[in-house]
């Protein structure tokens, strides 16, 4: 064969075999290549299984011809070629030097190795890197010296690289056989934490298993006595019987049940159980007395067969058993991987024992920690409610749940009777009203005294309890009952109790602690739900004192500043300087105190609920414009300046507000500021914060006593150069009839209500205020904090045609629907086609199209107040020449007057003066 043809066929192999590196090696192509390298030969692969000194043969040919080959025991010339670990080459089999050759390496030629009768034979060993032998290459021909030391060269370099391919695939396929190994190590870890019954751990072991090692048939034998070497008989050469339970979860089908084997002694199961050590055998039908296994799973089957001693604690706790239905299909390094998995499945079998017992001490443990926390749900749900009736519906109900029972009653003491009535029940029953003297019951008063539960198996017993609580319970129909006392402190208050209507039933000590618990919460939640309606009860009458006591001073204030008042116009007559001054202090102080007293009412009217706000989405500027007025008069004639930075109205959020009360709030803020403040000046800025995590993306944080939840907020920062307010007292400004210290009464009075109300009413807005010191340096700053909400959608508007049926357009302009609707209703078959709208600049797009005879207008209203559509309407040379009445809450008549106003009305108006009104001004 030319050179260059040697050179391209060993080329060829070297790629064949490095593409097979791994996976398994193309045997066929190998053969085909082989051919070619070494025409009209024989040649065989030989791999060793040392173990058992066994050849497997992946490539035969003989004379061209690919042909299969059973594996054999190591014998023949490939046996000499393993144990000298050398090539050999026989020149002539069928010469005197070579057969004396043969005889001194004791060869012996054996029929079933491939090409035994072949003339020339060359062999070589295939190594590993340990140079640990894994194989044979061999070549042969029935020619004599058919081949020379070119074909020994070439068989070598083929060898070689079958060598290393061979080792690189087993060292990959072992690498596998590890990370599968382990991952079933873990998988069967995790079944011993997850799993408890022994049917569900075998069951997920085999299978487990079978991801490693396939199977035909698998199954767990457990022993039922457990036996020790000490069992062993003849010195333990031979092992005593062992009787155990077989659990084959892999062949359900076939053994839906476990059953009961005895092996004998020196049986292959019991060398297993007493050695702790693994078994494999090749061909069962080769083992002595196996045809007393009849009974076991597949006897008739089964060839290979490996047993796996399940090993906890040096202690073999069962057997795992694998076998195939063909003979030599297991290795020692399958009884090796066996032994480690069964290891391991032992723990997880023994886990399951143990975990068996703990999963039933925990369930124990569990159902106490769900009546705990049944309990504590139940207490909760009591604690929060503070209505008497309630605590004692919602127990009964609750408890009857809680405990499993037909019916629960509360009985109360009722200490001028001396005895106790029933008060609650569940179900009802229709037992409400039963009373009971149960003092002359020995058992009940025990219960009091030692203050524990008592429980009546029996109530028809004649030594339970005495006749009449017998009867009771007779009356509600019970048969079992357990009695709770509900005490707080040393006062007894009733008894708790819980009946079984259809059958008696036998109460716990665990029952009977539970009761107490809850017993003890009840007895808690009555007294406080006793305690808060009285002083419910104690503050409905303050506030009516307050109110009545408030309205008996108004009625002759108001004839005091009624008639000061009018002394003071001279509609009595003239008066001295002296008269004036003193009827002038008079009148002031009456003021004074009817601000008070009204101050007083607000407060009364808020702390009973009798306030409530309508928050509508409106921009807060012009409410606080129209609350500047007073105030900023005020400033002014203490030389103050006064600087205010609002918004611009494209940048200004909606909030919800309700105005009349939004306009008290910042006028009690604004006149705060200047009362106390008499040098320097008022600030009033207004921003928009964002919170976050509770603090402002930005601009200053809040303090966090401030509890601004996430979200947008707009702030109004009022600051003053005033006094001041120390940090410790930030709080208690806010507190009803609270100042900072006695010295502010006197220099600047007041009640201390003005910022009690002011919070409570900013808190029914959903906002916030607090008091800090000013940024700028002296005095402090009050911010008003409420939330962000989405803008109002532009009302659709159904105008009427102008002048349609020839009666006077009246226009009302309110925020509030009900003023509109009101003063409709007065007008009620007057000649005016009325039109109300509650959005102001909606308002004047209306006056635009229907050129009204007369608009009448409120002055606080959102977005635009009554001012600014007094000055639109002026400015706007279509509206100019329209008359305007102001029909508001607030007596503007001076500023009203100021603006152009045709008429100011106050609310409420009587219908005469509103109409008499209206025709005055459409006749100028």
């Amino acid at each position: 064969m030319a050179a260059e043809n040697v050179l391209s066929t060993l080329n060829e192999i070297s790629e064949l075999l490095a593409y097979s590196s791994s996976y398994e090696i193309q045997w066929d192509e190998l053969g085909e290549r082989l051919k070619t390298l070494f025409p009209g030969a024989s040649c065989f692969v030989a791999l060793l299984n040392s173990t058992r000194e066994r050849l497997a043969f992946p490539l035969v040919i003989e004379r061209g011809t690919h042909i299969p080959c059973d594996p054999i025991p190591l014998s023949g010339f490939s046996r000499a070629v393993v144990q000298n670990g050398i090539p050999l080459y026989f020149v002539d089999t069928e010469s005197a030097e070579d057969r004396t050759r043969m005889a001194a390496l004791y060869i012996q030629a054996d029929e079933r190795e491939p090409a035994s009768d072949a003339r020339a034979w060359m062999g070589i060993p295939l190594k590993n890197r340990s140079h640990e032998i894994v194989g044979v290459l061999a070549i042969a021909s029935d020619m004599p010296a058919a081949f020379g030391d070119d074909d020994l060269t070439m068989l070598m370099t083929v060898g070689s690289q079958i060598s290393l391919t061979i080792t690189n695939i087993r060292l990959i396929q072992s690498e596998r056989e590890r990370r599968l190994i382990a991952g079933t190590l873990i998988e069967v870890s995790r079944i011993v934490a997850t799993t408890e019954r022994y049917e569900d751990t075998l069951e997920m072991v085999l299978e487990e298993i079978q991801r490693v090692l396939p199977y035909d048939s698998a199954c767990v034998l457990l022993p039922i006595v457990e036996a020790t070497a000490d069992t062993a008989v003849n010195g333990g050469d031979s092992y005593g019987a062992v009787r155990m339970r077989i659990y084959s979860a892999h062949e359900q089908d076939i053994f839906a049940e476990s059953f009961e084997m005895i092996f004998p002694a020196g049986n292959a199961v019991t060398q297993v159980f007493y050695t702790n050590q693994p078994m494999m055998i090749p061909d069962v039908r080769a083992l002595a007395g196996w045809d007393q296994l009849a009974k076991f799973p597949h006897a008739s089957e089964l060839r290979a067969w490996l047993l796996a001693p399940m090993v906890v604690n040096e202690r073999t706790t069962g057997i795992i058993s694998l076998g195939r239905f063909t003979a030599d299909a297991y290795r020692e390094e399958d009884a090796n991987t066996a032994f480690t998995l069964a290891r391991q499945a032992g723990v997880a079998v023994e886990n399951a024992r143990l975990q068996s017992r703990m999963r039933a001490h925990l369930r124990s443990l569990e159902q106490r920690a769900r009546r705990l926390m049944s309990i504590d749900r139940v207490t909760s749900i009591i604690a929060s409610s503070l209505n008497h009736d309630e605590v004692l519906s919602t127990t009964s109900q609750l408890l009857c749940e809680l405990f499993s029972v037909d019916h629960c009653s509360i009985t109360l003491i009722d200490d001028e009777a001396q005895d106790a009535m029933l008060v609650a029940e569940y179900p009802n029953q229709g037992n409400f009203g039963l009373r009971w003297g149960f003092n002359g019951n020995q058992r009940v008063r025990e219960m009091f005294h030692l203050n524990t539960a008592i429980i009546i198996d029996d109530v028809h017993s004649l030594i339970e309890i005495d006749d009449s609580a017998r009867r009771i319970l007779l009356r509600i129909g019970a048969h079992s009952a357990i009695l709770a006392p509900l005490i707080t402190g040393s006062k007894q208050i009733g008894i708790l109790s819980l009946q079984m209507l259809r059958e008696t039933r036998a109460f716990t000590n665990e029952e009977r602690e539970m009761l107490m618990t809850v017993a003890s919460q009840v007895a808690m939640a009555l007294i406080n739900a006793d305690l808060y309606e009285q002083a419910v009860s104690a503050n409905r009458l303050k506030s009516e004192f307050l109110a009545n006591v408030s309205h008996e001073l108004r009625t002759p204030l108001n004839s005091i500043i009624g008639y000061s008042d009018m002394l003071l116009s001279e509609f009595y007559g003239q008066l001295n300087q002296q008269q004036r001054d003193r009827l002038h202090r008079v009148l002031e102080s009456g003021r004074h105190l009817l601000s008070l007293i009204d101050d007083v009412l607000d407060l009364s009217k808020i702390e009973s609920g009798q306030v409530i706000v309508n928050l509508t989405p409106a921009q807060l500027s012009s409410v606080v414009r129209e609350a500047l007025r007073e105030p900023k008069a005020r400033a002014e004639l203490k030389n103050l300046t006064f600087d205010v930075d609002l918004l611009p109205p494209h940048e200004e959020p909606f909030v919800g507000m309700d105005t009349q009360f939004m306009l008290q709030i910042l006028e009690n803020l604004l006149d705060n500021a200047v009362k106390f403040t008499n040098e320097g000046g008022v600030t009033i800025k207004m921003r928009r914060a964002r919170i976050v995590g509770g603090a402002a993306q930005s601009g200053s944080t809040p303090p966090p006593r401030a509890n601004l939840t996430d979200g947008d907020w707009l702030l109004v920062e009022i600051s003053d150069t005033g006094v001041g307010i120390p940090k410790h007292d930030y709080e208690v400004i806010f507190e009803s009839f609270r100042q900072v210290d006695g010295s502010s009464v006197r220099q600047f009075g007041g009640t201390g209500l003005g910022l009690a109300i002011t919070r409570r009413l900013v808190m029914l807005h959903n906002g916030r205020v607090w008091a800090d010191e000013n940024p700028a340096g002296t005095g402090s700053m009050f911010t008003l904090a409420l939330p962000v909400v989405s803008a109002p959608a532009e009302p659709q508007i159904d105008l009427p045609e102008p002048n349609r049926d020839g009666k006077p357009i009246l226009l009302m302009i309110d925020d509030d629907v009900s003023s509109i609707e009101l003063v409709r209703d007065l007008l009620q078959g007057q000649p005016y086609q009325f039109v109300g709208l509650n959005t102001p600049t909606a308002a004047l797009k209306a006056a635009q199209k229907l050129k009204p005879d007369i608009v009448i207008t409120d002055i606080v209203m959102p977005t635009l107040d009554g001012w600014d559509v007094m000055r639109a309407l002026r400015d706007d040379p279509i509206t100019a020449g329209i008359p305007v009445i102001i029909l508001s809450t607030l007596d503007r008549r001076t500023q009203g007057f100021y603006m152009g106003a045709s008429a100011v009305l106050v609310k409420p108006v009587a219908r005469d003066v509103l109409i008499s009104t209206i025709q005055q001004s459409m006749r100028r």
